[in-house]
């Protein structure tokens, strides 16, 4: 981690953010909304040695999918989902790290 960070602000968002989801559109509009502020809100506070990370921990095991719609796609991702347990140590690793980089084409790093 770098010694320079004060401190890190941390937001659940979800691949939802960015796939379509049908039945969720209130749930995946709210993560892309929470996405897009950690990424504008990031550059205005690095010079204050604060990181911000958007996580985007889909799926984990939870009773989140209990009264979902039942779709194919649905059933799939819930049987890949990892355990709520193992989030705290990928969040840790993440801070300090540049996690979401957007190019344009032509970009080549």
């Amino acid at each position: 981690m770098d010694a320079n960070l004060k401190g890190c602000f941390v937001y659940t968002s979800s691949a939802s953010a960015v796939l379509p989801s049908p039945f969720a559109v209130t749930y995946a509009s709210t993560k892309a909304f929470l996405s897009m502020f950690a990424i504008s809100l990031a550059p205005e506070v690095k010079w204050l040695g604060i990181d911000v990370l958007a996580v985007h921990p889909s799926p984990v095991a939870s009773r989140f999918y209990d009264g979902a719609t039942k779709i194919g796609i649905m059933e799939a991702f819930r049987k890949l989902a990892v355990g709520p347990d193992a989030l705290p140590d990928i969040i840790f690793a993440s801070i300090g790290r540049t996690i979401w980089k957007v190019c344009n084409q032509g970009c080549t790093k």
